[in-house]
Formats: structure tokens, sequence, C-alpha cells
């Protein structure tokens, strides 16, 4: 996707602080022939870039999600970097419908 400077598609990164973000940065799988630095994959295995944390109009932008709470871990132990797709779809499975039908109307 072009980078095309529209910060609407962009989170505030303000969240976490540098400590944080570079903590869960470490918790990316290394990938053989690449910067670590600036290279990792997600738990998924997507790619993400370092400078593209909260890009998500950036093919290899990335967020911080909190997949590990169900296992029991907490604070940054419970965060792990995902592809800013990944992260949506993480969102997107772990929430329910606010809206049911029920009888003829909407509750």
């Amino acid at each position: 996707m072009p980078d095309d400077g529209a910060p609407a598609s962009d989170f505030s990164a303000a969240a976490f602080d540098r400590a944080v973000i570079d903590a869960v940065w470490d918790g990316g799988v290394t990938i053989p022939g690449t910067d670590p630095a600036l290279w990792r994959k997600d738990r998924y295995g997507a790619w993400m870039h370092r400078l593209d944390y909260g890009r998500r109009h950036c093919d290899f932008g990335w967020e911080i999600g909190e997949e590990e709470r169900d296992r029991g871990l907490t604070g940054v132990e419970a965060l792990r970097p995902l592809h800013w797709r990944n992260y949506l779809d993480s969102v997107a499975a772990g929430t329910r419908s606010r809206v049911q039908r029920r009888g003829g109307g909407l509750v």
C-alpha cells in the first residue's frame, strides 16, 4: 500500500513509552539474514519493520497486542508485537456482537 501520508489511518502510539515499545519489539521473531533491530516477524509469520510502529497504512506496520493475558501473564510479558492486520484480526476475534435480534426487534 503506498504511503500517502494520511495520518487518519494511524493510531496514537503515545499509549506506550519507548522502553515498553522496545521490550515488545524484542519479543518478535528474528529473521535470519536481516537486521533484528529493523526487521522481525509476528507470531503468525507477518513481517514488521521497527520504524513502522503504529502505521496502519504501511505494508510492514505493527502494533502492540495483549494476546498473552489469557495465559495469565501481566505487564510487558503479556504484550506481543503484531502486524497491524493481525492486530485488528485479534481485536475483532475477541469482541462480541452488542446488537442482537430478539423477537421482532433489536436489543
